[in-house]
């Protein structure tokens, strides 16, 4: 579970990060309805806590079903890092 739980804080680091790059340097978001930077890094480190406590929790008694999710949403901030990245290359 640490390691899925290190995956995950490492994907939202990397989603927040790209994320506040690419909008300091002409990039959109698309998920959330703002614009600002730092509103969307308080979402961002809200949702890891979040997600974090909840794999936590969800892990006891579900150990297979957390590991199944966690990698899914470390899948699911894999897509947005790329798509960020993608956005600078324009």
């Amino acid at each position: 579970m640490k390691t899925i739980l290190l995956g995950v804080w490492l994907s939202c680091g990397a989603d927040a990060a790209t994320t506040h790059y690419a909008l300091l340097h002409g990039g959109r978001e698309v998920l959330i309805p703002t614009q600002n930077a730092y509103v969307i890094d308080g979402v961002a480190v809200g949702e890891a806590a979040a997600t974090s406590y909840s794999l936590m929790k969800f892990g006891k008694n579900h150990p297979r079903a957390a590991k199944v999710l966690g990698w899914s949403i470390v899948a699911a901030r894999g897509i947005v890092v790329a798509n960020n990245i993608n956005q600078l290359r324009k």
